[in-house]
């Protein structure tokens, strides 16, 4: 559009350029020549001139119109591109999967003690059990536990039984808040008290869970500590396999 207005005013001027050297052929033609001839020349000369600046004219942004356009890309820059500082927060935020677990070579009660003394810090664990599904049948046996105080062993389990059968019948993550009423119960030196927060963790071996950790804390689980337990559940059932392999 703008491109079109300029090509016009260009053609105009040079019809009036075109009417001037007419003009001024028949001026010097005539025989009277007068002041009021010379003078119209000038007149279509200047309005000419003004036509060929309106041609050529580029256009002109307020301060107010840059100032608009310079906010607005810098608020994409905020929403689009997180800053540096944000990125390390988030990072630092994370739970390190890989340190948890057991750097040596261990067999698979040991391997499921020292896993569970690992975790217990960063999911504030209060008190944990580590299940291993038998090879040959769909029963659960307890390997190893953690700040376990009770004159009964932790109970065998199937898919679908009780709270830890059907954590791992639906093979996620599950963190429970309404505990049955003497389900489990914390020993410490202050006297004994109830689990605030329940979370089984199946480990699941490409579709089949393998075992399965319970543990009980006093705090809500927290959305770092889920994504953590998504990752250990592979990783916990790949070691899992390769020792039921041997």
């Amino acid at each position: 559009m703008k491109h079109n207005t300029k090509l016009l005013f260009s053609g105009i001027y040079i019809l009036f350029l075109l009417a001037v050297f007419i003009l001024f052929a028949a001026i010097q033609n005539a025989s009277g020549k007068s002041v009021l001839s010379y003078l119209s020349i000038f007149i279509i000369l200047l309005l000419g001139s003004f036509l060929y600046a309106l041609a050529v004219r580029k256009p002109e942004y307020s301060a107010q119109d840059s100032s608009i356009q310079h906010t607005v890309i810098n608020e994409n820059i905020e929403v689009q591109a997180p800053t540096m500082e944000e990125n390390l927060v988030e990072t630092e935020a994370l739970i390190d999967i890989q340190k948890l677990l057991p750097s040596r070579t261990l067999g698979i009660e040991k391997f499921a003690e020292e896993m569970l003394q690992n975790m217990a810090n960063p999911f504030s664990m209060v008190q944990g059990l580590f299940y291993v599904k038998n090879p040959n049948e769909d029963l659960f046996h307890c390997y190893a536990q953690y700040a376990y105080f009770s004159e009964d062993k932790p109970v065998e389990f199937r898919t679908g039984e009780t709270l830890p059968g059907q954590a791992v019948k639906n093979k996620t993550v599950v963190s429970l808040s309404n505990i049955p009423d003497q389900y489990m119960t914390i020993a410490s030196g202050l006297g004994k008290s109830n689990p605030k927060q329940l979370v089984f963790v199946p480990l699941k071996s490409q579709d089949d869970v393998v075992g399965l950790i319970e543990y009980a804390s006093f705090e809500p689980l927290s959305e770092k500590q889920f994504k953590a337990l998504e990752g250990i559940s592979k990783k916990v059932a790949d070691v899992i396999v390769k020792h039921l392999k041997k």
